[in-house]
């Protein structure tokens, strides 16, 4: 069997070099493959084989300075590597939290405009913190279970996604609502229950259905039409 094969991914990022970052849920590890899908390296495995991480969920690369930000749920905190697995910072505290700057389960995270957003899922909420793990502030939800979705737009608008009511919310940087969305409405969208997301080139929405098992790719307002299609 291929040791560099994944086994159960559940999250994907992509460097300024158009490298891949997948976390596998199986080996809690993550495998790096450049552009092509040749397997480079493993980031969070330990000698032995061991994993550094106890349950890695979201994952999000600051491109400007190649940081790799991993939610790891199970430890309540985000943990920081640069791009060889080298371990740089770590964000929350074990045991989880409640206050600023801490934890419980967190599962998804992105990153811009050197801000970070995490979906601090046990707390019912996404907190904003800078790329040093400083707290900004924090926007309370409604609804988060272990599918719900996060990802940033070119203005730094917040996209929340919710499976179960079938649509995505969408906040402003401050954490204003600012409208709500059912993809399923979408005239030749044919897809809902909207999961897992990822905006590419600012404006390219990627959509997972995770009951249809299909991916949608929506065109946020504002954004150039042609790098969608």
């Amino acid at each position: 069997r291929d040791p560099n094969r994944l086994k159960s991914p559940v999250s994907l990022a992509v460097d300024g070099y158009d490298n891949l970052y997948v976390i596998d849920q199986s080996s809690r590890t993550i495998l790096v493959y450049n552009s092509a899908g040749k397997f480079l390296r493993y980031l969070g495995r330990l000698r032995g084989g061991e994993s550094y991480f106890d349950s890695p969920a979201g994952i999000a690369i600051d491109k400007t300075t190649g940081r790799v930000y991993i939610c790891d749920m199970r430890r309540n905190m985000v943990i920081v590597m640069d791009d060889r697995g080298r371990v740089i910072a770590k964000f929350g505290k074990r045991g989880g939290g409640d206050g600023p700057g801490e934890f419980r389960l967190p599962s998804q995270v992105a990153v811009g405009g050197g801000q970070l957003f995490v979906l601090d899922a046990g707390n019912m909420r996404i907190q904003i913190l800078d790329t040093a793990g400083r707290f900004q502030r924090d926007i309370t939800l409604a609804f988060v279970n272990r599918r719900t979705g996060l990802a940033i737009d070119h203005q730094g608008n917040i996209y929340v996604s919710d499976p179960a009511l079938n649509q995505v919310e969408v906040f402003s940087r401050e954490g204003l609502r600012l409208y709500t969305f059912d993809p399923s409405t979408i005239k030749g969208a044919n897809f809902g229950h909207p999961s897992g997301m990822w905006i590419h080139a600012g404006s390219c929405l990627y959509v997972v259905d995770s009951q249809s098992q299909r991916v949608g790719l929506l065109q946020i307002s504002g954004g150039d039409a042609g790098r969608c299609r």
